[in-house]
């Protein structure tokens, strides 16, 4: 166990992410997920591998779904990370 209280899984893993932008300008979310995976890499699952694309239809469990919302007063990116048995 960590100070967060949470252990690294090398399971399957489906990953959330929500972005609030503070505007409606276009953006590519796309080049904003890979650093959100690196950055998860070794702390919450082993490897990006892990995590399918947007849907996977070899293994319906590795999937990661992107959600886009506007919130002037509050952007923010949140990420939510569900691992499978």
């Amino acid at each position: 166990m960590n100070d967060l209280d949470y252990q690294m899984t090398e399971k399957p893993v489906s990953v959330f992410i929500d972005y609030f932008f503070p505007d409606k300008r276009r953006r590519d979310v796309n080049n904003y997920d890979k650093p959100i995976f690196d950055g998860m890499s070794g702390i919450v699952f082993k490897d990006d591998d892990q995590v399918g694309d947007c849907f996977d239809f070899q293994n319906p469990l590795t999937e990661y779904v992107v959600r886009k919302f506007i919130n002037r007063k509050s952007p923010r990116i949140e990420v939510k990370a569900i691992w499978w048995d």
